[in-house]
């Protein structure tokens, strides 16, 4: 093998190694992203909700004071 096909080949394995190493990382920011998205907009509306019922029947269960002694 010559040195300029020793070099093709170099070259031709370090771009698929690149390609494969960006296809992952690609794959892998989609993934955290529709994780967040999900969060966003499944699980976080659903603890507001919660989170204000809780408020809600916190405060009409309060031990009322009388307005004057």
């Amino acid at each position: 093998m010559t040195v300029l096909g020793s070099r093709v080949l170099t070259g031709s394995i370090l771009a698929a190694i690149g390609l494969i190493t960006v296809r992952v990382l690609m794959a892998l920011f989609g993934a955290i992203m529709g994780f967040m998205s999900f969060v966003l907009f499944t699980v976080l509306p659903l603890v507001l909700v919660a989170f204000l019922a809780y408020k809600l029947l916190k405060y009409l269960t309060r031990e009322k004071k009388p307005a004057y002694e």
